[in-house]
């Protein structure tokens, strides 16, 4: 009986130190980190690419529609304050800047949350239309010069910011 209980015994202690261990062990194994750390590297990896395209589709929206509310804002200064306003471009240099006419054929910088010069981005490429384009005129009884400015970013993604003449329509497609 003796033997049979010692034996008994020793099967629960032995099973109690293998629990015991497992108990202990509760850390990750080295190669369960390395395939955790491949898993991460292929979603980011593969990630990486579509973020950037949704970045650069953010930049060029965002651009477009600053342009479209300077515009707006041009506009309606214009009507407001009876004075020409003008949307300066440089191509060349990718800047748009906002005027308003002193004095005869005299433009200087409008001032406040619009007077800034917009820098067209990096991923962003602008064309105009009609070619040679360096100035949009926005006159006090509302109407405007007639353009397209069209940005479009790496991915061939386009918005044309369109300036109607006689009507004075603005938008963006």
């Amino acid at each position: 009986m003796r033997k049979s209980f010692s034996m008994i015994s020793e099967l629960r202690t032995g099973s109690n130190r293998h629990a015991m261990q497992r108990e202990h062990s509760g850390a990750f194994t080295f190669i369960e980190l390395l395939i955790v750390i491949a898993i991460v590297a292929v979603l980011a990896a593969v990630s990486t690419p579509q973020l950037r395209n949704t970045f650069d589709n953010f930049e060029l929206e965002s651009f477009a529609k600053d342009i479209f509310y300077l515009s707006r804002y041009l506009q309606e200064s214009a009507i407001s304050q009876g004075k020409v306003h003008v949307l300066d471009i440089i191509l060349n240099e990718k800047i748009l800047q906002a005027h308003v006419q002193k004095a005869q054929e005299q433009f200087m910088p409008i001032t406040g949350r619009f007077g800034k010069q917009y820098t067209v981005p990096k991923s962003v490429e602008m064309a105009l239309e009609p070619q040679g384009l360096e100035r949009v005129y926005f006159y006090p009884d509302g109407h405007t010069d007639e353009a397209v400015i069209r940005f479009t970013n790496r991915h061939k993604k386009q918005l044309s910011l369109l300036i109607k003449g006689a009507g004075g329509a603005i938008q963006i497609q």
